[in-house]
């Protein structure tokens, strides 16, 4: 079974994660965390969606957004796609493998 069709609304606020599979590294340091921050504000400036708060861990983060626009597949295809190469490029294990949850608040 499939998970639900996600409906996308204005000014929703999401739950997300994405953590490495085996509890595995996504960041090799916290050059790489800074590098994944300074995309994160690149991109919420151009899918105009507000961050509430964010954890990173080396293994895992949470983020709480808002979205402004009906656009949290957009986002979350610039999160899982754009991102992660940005942090598996640097890890020299390359067999990560990373699980996405989102929650509407």
């Amino acid at each position: 079974m499939g998970r639900p069709l996600r409906i996308e609304f204005e000014n929703a606020v999401y739950h997300i994660t994405s953590r490495g599979n085996e509890r595995k590294k996504i960041y090799r340091d916290d050059g790489d965390k800074e590098r994944f921050l300074g995309l994160l504000e690149d991109y919420k400036n151009r899918y105009n969606f507000l961050i509430h708060c964010f954890v990173l861990m080396d293994n895992h983060y949470h983020l709480v957004i808002e979205t402004l626009r009906p656009n949290l597949i957009k986002i979350m295809h610039v999160l899982i796609v754009v991102i992660r190469a940005t942090s598996i490029k640097n890890i020299k294990d390359q067999d990560i493998y990373f699980r996405e949850d989102i929650k509407q608040l």
